[in-house]
């Protein structure tokens, strides 16, 4: 009996201390926060970040859809060269894609984040108002400068339920359905040029075929479908090799997914994915228990079970 006294203690301890070992390690080293705030026509963020992994919260506290590029810029470059562009075409002698998030809509905020190497860049929006007019003409943008870490170990990457790798011409593999809740995606650019992922929920009664009209259209006007919709996650262009990670929530619906190669909207790759309704079970007392707490619930019955099976074993062994 002493005997069994003293083992339920000790597998409960260990249980709880393994369980304490692993919650540690996933959160050893997470990415520093910094946050974004975007508004007509500023972007608010530091002016120095450490390289390496970054968790982003963009805010948009306008009242028009923005989003965030960053760009690298090359060895010699500066924010005047930026300033003195004239479009796209002059932005490959100038600098290179590094990431950011798409459009997001007013009021809402975007979390993500983005592996920095050294250097100096340019962060600004590459939305475009209903005038017509894009933000960064409007001044929306920023110098930044990534400086070398001081951390002596580098920070976790994000634990990833789904891990999405963008090629130049084949369909971006995302499951055709995806259970609800939250989401973390590493997404890669593979290839030989540059990729984005943005993904939307598509507004009741909308086509997927009306939405890709739309994007292979230079995203002229509002998007179709109105509201019930738009965009809840998305990852700016990165180089070949590059990854970030988008953090969000997916509640039941359909939705839509596109790539820009080389951020060439006529080139547009489309998919689509649902989310299917969430599971519930009955309970007792004519309510309802979610899958999540009843997977719990299973997972402390077997480990009574294990428990239990021991100390039959130490009493048969050790008697009286």
């Amino acid at each position: 009996m002493r005997m069994q006294q003293r083992i339920l203690p000790m597998t409960l301890l260990m249980f709880a201390l393994l369980l304490c070992l692993g919650t540690a390690r996933a959160a050893a080293y997470p990415p520093p926060q910094i946050t974004i705030t975007a508004r007509e026509f500023s972007l608010d963020l530091p002016d120095k970040i450490e390289a390496g992994l970054v968790a982003m919260r963009y805010e948009n506290n306008g009242t028009q859809i923005h989003n965030v590029l960053f760009l690298r810029l090359n060895a010699g470059k500066t924010l005047q060269d930026f300033q003195a562009a004239k479009g796209p075409d002059d932005l490959p002698g100038l600098a290179v894609p590094a990431g950011g998030t798409t459009s997001v809509l007013p009021g809402q905020r975007r979390l993500f984040v983005n592996d920095f190497a050294v250097g100096n860049y340019v962060a600004f929006s590459t939305s475009t108002g209903p005038d017509g007019v894009p933000d960064v003409t409007k001044r929306m943008y920023r110098a930044l400068t990534i400086v070398p870490s001081t951390q002596a170990t580098r920070a976790d990457e994000p634990v990833a339920n789904l891990t999405v790798t963008i090629t130049d011409a084949a369909p971006i593999p995302i499951p055709a359905t995806l259970t609800p809740g939250p989401q973390t995606w590493k997404v890669t650019a593979g290839g030989t040029t540059a990729h984005e992922i943005t993904i939307a929920r598509l507004p009741p009664g909308t086509k997927v075929e009306e939405v890709e009209a739309w994007l292979r259209g230079g995203r002229k006007g509002p998007p179709p479908g109105g509201s019930g919709g738009g965009p809840v996650a998305g990852m700016q262009l990165l180089l070949p090799g590059q990854s970030g990670w988008l953090l969000f929530d997916l509640e039941p619906g359909e939705y839509t997914f596109n790539d820009r190669p080389g951020g060439d909207p006529k080139t547009a790759l489309l998919g689509h994915f649902t989310v299917m309704a969430r599971i519930t079970l009955p309970a007792t007392g004519g309510g309802v228990r979610s899958r999540s707490s009843t997977g719990a619930l299973l997972l402390l019955a077997g480990i009574g079970l294990v428990v239990a099976g021991c100390l039959l074993r130490t009493r048969k062994r050790h008697p009286g």
